[in-house]
């Protein structure tokens, strides 16, 4: 998962760039509340009270909570 959370990082912060000669500048402020957004994706990964959705997985069974907006928003397979 926190290969994920450092995906998302790098994703925000390139959308938040500005583009310069060269490549893109991040200035301190287009990185506010990053941090704060993966602590919320993390809680929420945590807290399988929340979750809207079950995946048992393998021959154990094993549950993994998720939520359908989350996997919406990532990936195409869920829309």
């Amino acid at each position: 998962m926190m290969q994920h959370l450092a995906s998302l990082t790098a994703l925000l912060a390139f959308r938040m760039g500005t583009r310069v000669a060269g490549g893109l500048h991040f200035s301190d402020k287009s990185l506010v509340g990053v941090s704060r957004l993966l602590e919320d994706l993390q809680h929420l990964l945590e807290d399988k009270d929340s979750a809207d959705i079950i995946f048992v997985i393998g021959r154990e069974e094993t549950h993994i909570a998720a939520h359908k907006l989350i996997l919406k928003a990532r990936y195409f397979v869920f829309q």
